[in-house]
């Protein structure tokens, strides 16, 4: 069974590049281009994913408040 990522990102060559590097290494991968969409996949998918990579200034809810609303869902 795949490692699954979670990759919020957007800028379009950046999360290219992302996807790519981690599909190298086995990754199965979930794509987010804003913090909004992933709050949305952690709240379905939050059991199933392995490793999250965020990116400081998401559009809609930036990565660091991303952050601390995981703490509180205590993701």
């Amino acid at each position: 069974m795949n490692k699954r990522v979670l990759i919020a990102e957007d800028h379009p060559g950046m999360s290219d590049y992302l996807k790519t590097l981690f599909e190298l290494w086995g990754f199965e991968i979930l794509l987010a281009g804003n913090g909004k969409e992933a709050m949305e996949i952690i709240q379905h998918e939050c059991q199933d994913i392995d490793l999250i990579v965020v990116e400081q200034y998401l559009p809609v809810i930036p990565g660091f408040i991303f952050i601390l609303s995981m703490r509180t869902l205590n993701v």
